[in-house]
């Protein structure tokens, strides 16, 4: 079976140092570009921008690892907005951009949680959160403790103690907070980026010039890629590619297709960009089954 396509940011900056490269944050796509200096993920407002870990191969040595932009597409301009060598002030300040306390901690939970859990984990709760009938249960107490991840988020907002719960600004002051009502509308505002989507939409460019959008139903799945299982996968199946000659997701992530045979083998593999404009690709015209899967950008 074909192997899996490497990610945006080794394909654009194949020098980088995957292992170095932060956990790709549920909401945010790899917006990585090599005539950027580095790679970048962007979403939610902002664009992330991850330089070297080794000074020395920066293009200002002297500056911060990880950059904070605005995004132009959102607020018009791309001026710095902030600059960290930790990774963790990064999604502190990402989390808290335009939004209120407690949809801050619900989205700083989200990332806790998809650092503690292991990729196929995550992919399988938010599997079962999509099928769960009752709003008030979140499966990812199937796997961990969620109470932990939630304090861990609050502690991130500068949060402490139990009675009474009080948030302590940067001058030290410190506010007494309603625990009970921040609690529940940050799992409220969590929630949204645990379940899988329902749909997608697909931009496809036939071969008479025409531009089509089709929206296709998600199946949470997970595929398996060459004896193992790829973890955070989102799967929808189509029929019938007749003149198809280019595709694009419009709703971000990273996703793959695969050309299925009269067995269901995969006798092909493609990269699918998601950038706005459609992907142009070399599909083959009589291929008449395919399979569309990835990893989801999970933004609500």
């Amino acid at each position: 079976m074909p192997a899996f396509p490497t990610p945006l940011f080794a394909r654009e900056f194949p020098d980088y140092p995957a292992g170095d490269m932060p956990l790709l944050p549920i909401g945010m796509r790899d917006a990585s570009w090599h005539n950027d200096s580095c790679p970048s993920y962007l979403g939610l407002g902002v664009q992330i921008f991850i330089d070297y870990p080794d000074p020395a191969e920066r293009e200002i040595s002297a500056g911060k690892r990880f950059v904070v932009t605005a995004d132009i597409e959102v607020a018009g301009h791309n001026e710095p907005l902030f600059e960290a060598d930790d990774w963790p002030s990064i999604l502190r300040f990402v989390a808290n951009q335009g939004r209120g306390l407690a949809e801050a901690i619900g989205l700083q939970f989200v990332w806790v949680l998809q650092g503690d859990m292991t990729a196929q984990a995550f992919a399988e709760m938010r599997r079962r959160n999509a099928v769960e009938s009752d709003p008030a249960v979140c499966h990812s107490r199937d796997f961990l403790d969620p109470d932990l991840a939630m304090e861990t988020a609050f502690r991130y907002q500068g949060i402490h103690g139990e009675n009474p719960v009080v948030r302590r600004g940067p001058d030290g002051a410190c506010s007494p907070l309603d625990a009970a009502s921040l609690l529940t509308a940050a799992w409220a505002a969590a929630m949204p980026y645990l379940r899988c989507r329902e749909e997608i939409a697909v931009d496809i460019l036939w071969r008479n010039k025409a531009v089509e959008r089709r929206y296709f139903h998600v199946t949470p799945d997970i595929i398996d890629c060459g004896g193992a299982r790829f973890p955070g996968i989102d799967c929808a199946e189509g029929d019938d590619i007749g003149q198809m000659i280019a595709y694009g997701i419009s709703d971000g992530g990273f996703w793959a297709a695969d050309l299925l045979g009269d067995d269901n083998e995969v006798i092909g593999r493609w990269n699918i960009v998601t950038r706005p404009e459609v992907a142009i690709v070399a599909m083959p015209t009589l291929a008449r089954t395919w399979r569309l899967f990835g990893c989801p950008s999970a933004a609500p």
